[in-house]
């Protein structure tokens, strides 16, 4: 019976060194696939499709969140003539724990140009919610309490409440140049936490996203369970594979041997699915971690000006190198 539990419990510790052996790989293919899309996307830059380009940029972004591509997303919006979204995506560089100091004057120049002629609205939402919708687009949850582009004129905002309360629609017409701001009070039936308004444009986030926090929860959780869960359930298997002994000779058991090996063998399965569910929970943490905007340093990076040419504008754009 001791031999059938150790072969289980071997197994297990298997599992969770080859989840764990993984990491890496998993965080390299993330880089990896990003790369290779940020130079697909520059190869389509570099022969004016910027329609291509921008579609290249944003599929690397959500594979690897680095400033330099929301400063090319910037760049290639603006070629597009989507000046509301190029303002946003040279805001998010500029915000970004990683932005190069070096650069971020110029691209707050380049944001103070196109602010020149864009409405701007930020949304003040008191209690809790369950999303926002601008003109029927999902609005990002971690931009709500902070000032987004929109291009001047009428737009609709919707804020889902569900379970907290009904529904809240406002209307708003933005105005170049001009900051507006829309206030969404709690439903009296529901809990108000004020969301707090968001800084200057100068101010920028320097602690881990919530990208990252949910990391480290999900590997925290995963080891601390898989721990005390396989723990718990491989000292019953022992001690129940023992007891077992007592009533086994020559490979076979009588009466409570049976039993007791029974609840061995399950006690081992317990502790198998426990050490696996923990270190999978542990990979994805660390994976969430390791390509969060702010999980470590970014390398540095290249910028240089480019010729740009399209029916939005000419002249000469700020573009960066992975």
């Amino acid at each position: 019976m001791r031999t059938t539990w150790s072969r289980r419990w071997s197994c297990c510790a298997g599992a969770a060194l080859i989840l764990a052996g993984a990491l890496p790989a998993l965080a390299a293919d993330a880089q990896s696939e990003a790369r290779k899309l940020f130079d697909e996307a520059v190869q389509h830059l570099e022969v004016q499709d910027y329609a291509g380009a921008a579609e290249l940029f944003e599929a690397a972004y959500t594979r690897v969140p680095r400033s330099i591509i929301l400063l090319n997303l910037g760049g290639v919006y603006r070629q597009l003539g989507r000046l509301a979204d190029a303002a946003n995506a040279f805001q998010g560089y500029i915000e970004h724990p990683h932005a190069d100091p070096e650069h971020v004057p110029e691209v707050e120049r380049l944001l103070a140009e196109l602010d020149a002629g864009l409405g701007r609205m930020r949304l003040a939402v008191e209690g809790s919610f369950e999303q926002v919708r601008i003109d029927g687009e999902l609005f990002p949850r971690e931009r709500v309490a902070k000032p987004t582009r929109l291009e001047p004129g009428r737009h609709e905002v919707v804020v889902v409440r569900r379970a907290a309360g009904p529904d809240q629609t406002q209307t708003a017409t933005l105005h170049p140049g001009k900051l507006t701001v829309l206030r969404f009070t709690a439903p009296k039936a529901s809990e108000t936490t004020a969301a707090p308004l968001a800084g200057s444009a100068g101010d920028r986030a320097t602690g881990p996203s919530a990208q990252a926090w949910a990391g480290w929860i999900t590997a925290g959780v995963g080891l601390l369970g898989g721990v005390v869960v396989t723990s718990v359930f491989a000292v019953r298997a022992s001690e129940k594979d023992a007891e077992a002994d007592q009533y086994c000779a020559g490979g076979l058991c009588y009466g409570d041997g049976v039993r007791l090996g029974a609840e061995a063998h399950d006690a081992a399965a317990v502790a198998t699915v426990g050490a696996v569910v923990g270190a999978a929970l542990v990979t994805s943490g660390v994976v969430l971690v390791l390509t969060a905007p702010d999980a470590g340093d970014e390398p540095a990076v290249g910028l240089a000006l480019r010729p740009m040419a399209s029916d939005a504008t000419a002249g000469l754009g700020l573009w960066g190198a992975w």
